[in-house]
């Protein structure tokens, strides 16, 4: 996401990627759409490996866009049993046919 220009829609292949979305820096200060090509949300699964993601800060511009779709958030898997995360703040964030589980909103 930090190397994608303003405006781009980065396309994910089915599969599941560890990853922890952390949008907090003013070079993530943009528009972008983040799709799975699966055919449904559950092909393109996104799981942190660090208990939650963050979208935005209070310090960051507030036309900061962010669009999800066709992608299941699902909780870690390391067995510790906590729930994994969205912290979102001062930005704009879509979710358009997404799954959730076992994510709480932060």
């Amino acid at each position: 996401m930090e190397l994608a220009d303003d405006g781009d829609t980065l396309w994910l292949s089915p599969g599941e990627y560890v990853e922890q979305l952390e949008a907090i820096e003013p070079d993530y200060c943009k528009s972008l759409r983040i799709v799975g090509t699966g055919k449904n949300p559950s092909e393109t699964v996104i799981r942190s490996w660090r208990h939650r993601h963050r979208i935005g800060d209070y310090d960051l511009c507030p036309d900061m866009s962010y669009t999800f779709e066709n992608i299941t958030f699902d909780s870690h898997d390391c067995g510790a049993g906590d729930l994994d995360g969205l912290w979102i703040a001062k930005c704009n964030v879509r979710f358009v046919n997404c799954r959730f589980v076992n994510i709480q909103s932060l």
